[in-house]
């Protein structure tokens, strides 16, 4: 067991779980965070951040399985960016854990992050590994097309490390860069590898560290994930024309050949196809 830290400095780690939607593993997966038997019971906290429209018998009952210095927030917020933010603000912890409440941490979690951390003091933070827990066809098709690219980046990827499933990073790298930019949805994951890159700051990775994520499988939930990174994505390469962030990320092509699938557009070049000047010839001189 990891020896208990000075007093001072008794919270080393920050638990950080949004409660926007827990698919049905909420309790097992604040029961996982509860059982990191390999650490002291004092070096780390769990915050549980609830939007207000969150059902009070169910917090309640999450309430009661919390330790004394483990938090509830209840907040006007319903995006998991927002109350994860709100979430790190308060931590007391001098490293934050960012995951979501439908993933189910590993019961040494805490303690191999104990050892990454000490293994690579250069380290800013590192996101961990996550496996899928699925139900369903359209859960296993989801969990495969997320897999490929998390797998990718944070394998190969020089810098596009941060994986708000199962993140670690040290509060103080957090703030430097200004933490989670919540107005860009869930592309704020994103942005925050970019500003911790432009920091000069290096996140790692460590499979060590891991959790299950549980894949819903439900189309429109699908849907709505994919539209808020859309739109979160648009809206930073919006706000940083002209500045170096802009080339931070590929455009994705469907943009470059958006028109084309817009009813407008073609109505216009329908117009232009059929005008006399389209028709006439033109001459070159040379």
């Amino acid at each position: 067991m990891i020896p208990n830290l000075p007093s001072q400095l008794k919270i080393l780690f920050s638990i950080l779980i949004p409660l926007e939607f827990h698919r049905g593993i909420g309790a097992e997966c604040l029961a996982g965070w509860l059982s990191q038997s390999a650490i002291a019971d004092d070096a780390y906290e769990i915050i549980l951040a609830a939007p207000n429209s969150f059902p009070s018998g169910e917090l309640q009952k999450m309430r009661q399985q919390l330790r004394p210095h483990d938090k509830t927030l209840t907040l006007p917020l319903h995006h998991d960016m927002d109350l994860v933010a709100t979430a790190a603000d308060q931590a007391r912890g001098a490293t934050l854990v960012f995951t979501e409440s439908h993933c189910v941490p590993n019961q040494r979690f805490l303690a191999n992050a104990t050892e990454v951390l000490r293994a690579h003091p250069d380290w800013a933070g590192f996101s961990g590994k996550s496996e899928p827990i699925t139900h369903n066809l359209l859960s296993e098709i989801e969990a495969e097309m997320y897999l490929k690219d998390i797998t990718q980046n944070l394998e190969q990827h020089s810098w596009l490390k941060v994986l708000d499933q199962c993140f670690v990073i040290k509060k103080a790298a957090y703030e430097a860069v200004g933490g989670v930019e919540r107005s860009y949805g869930h592309f704020a994951e994103w942005v925050l590898a970019g500003r911790l890159h432009a920091a000069q700051l290096t996140i790692g990775y460590d499979a060590s560290v891991l959790v299950k994520h549980y894949y819903i499988g439900d189309l429109e939930d699908l849907v709505e994930f994919a539209e808020d990174f859309g739109a979160g994505q648009m809206r930073f390469q919006i706000n940083h024309v002209g500045k170096p962030e802009v080339g931070w990320f590929d455009s994705p092509a469907i943009w470059a050949n958006r028109h084309a699938l817009s009813r407008r557009e073609a109505f216009h070049m329908l117009k232009l196809t059929r005008s006399r000047a389209w028709l006439e010839p033109v001459s070159y001189t040379h």
